[in-house]
């Protein structure tokens, strides 16, 4: 679910403005010790969307 919203947030950053829960589960979601930790390594990979061969967010 974080994944596809986050998606939906990278292609239209306001969608999830008038869905006080959606959110609050990202913030809830990316506030997570390890997640976070992950977000901010190297390893984490915010683009392309998709796949590797994907061009959106290149």
């Amino acid at each position: 679910m974080y994944e596809l919203l986050d998606e939906h947030r990278a292609l239209e950053p306001k969608c999830l403005e008038n869905f006080k829960n959606l959110n609050d589960l990202m913030k809830r979601f990316e506030a997570l010790e390890r997640i976070a930790a992950y977000m901010k390594s190297p390893r984490f990979m915010k683009g392309p969307i998709n796949n590797r061969m994907a061009q959106w967010g290149k």
